[in-house]
């Protein structure tokens, strides 16, 4: 896992926020409770490799925080800011450009660049009675591969996503809960 702290940001003692991230982490996968207080102990009690960056030069944002983390067949790099007025936003994940607000339930859908995709989604998470909050995308390029992050009021079940992903084009869908 890398954790690499630009702009203003390099400024400031980042342990709390690299505490943070590593909480959040582990949070979706212990039993154990984790807290900013033993999250870098049980980093390392994971076999969790972690290294901290610090670069001045950041992307186009006063602070700017990007996270990138391996396992044996994945890579996910996730960039993140806070922009005044908007609150915390997710500008970056690993090629696609993005911006959107971290929300309690999201999907997050790996699909085709081409017509009639967003609609069908919006159609079928209607089907089951399922409101969509917001809905924000981002392509590699025209008619290429494309990332397609909806927010919902409500958990999705399995029955939802295996509808989901009758839709041509699909390539992955995941449902992520902030909550847990």
């Amino acid at each position: 896992m890398k954790i690499k702290f630009s702009g203003e940001l390099v400024k400031e003692d980042t342990n709390i926020l690299t505490r943070t991230i590593a909480k959040g982490i582990l949070s979706q996968d212990l039993a154990e409770r984790v807290n900013l207080v033993n999250a870098l102990f049980l980093l390392n009690e994971q076999n969790v490799v972690y290294n901290v960056e610090k670069d001045a030069k950041s992307r186009s944002f006063n602070n700017y925080i990007e996270l990138t983390m391996i396992n044996r067949d994945r890579k996910v790099t996730v960039g993140a800011t806070v922009l005044n007025g908007y609150g915390p936003r997710i500008v970056q994940i690993n090629d696609y450009p993005v911006d959107f607000k971290p929300e309690k339930y999201q999907l997050v859908i790996h699909h085709q660049d081409r017509p009639g995709i967003v609609g069908r989604t919006g159609q079928i998470l209607g089907e089951y009675d399922i409101n969509i909050a917001s809905m924000h995308l981002g392509r590699t390029t025209q008619g290429g591969n494309a990332m397609m992050i909806i927010s919902v009021d409500m958990p999705v079940s399995d029955e939802v996503i295996a509808a989901l992903h009758q839709i041509d084009g699909f390539e992955s869908i995941q449902f992520v809960d902030l909550n847990k």
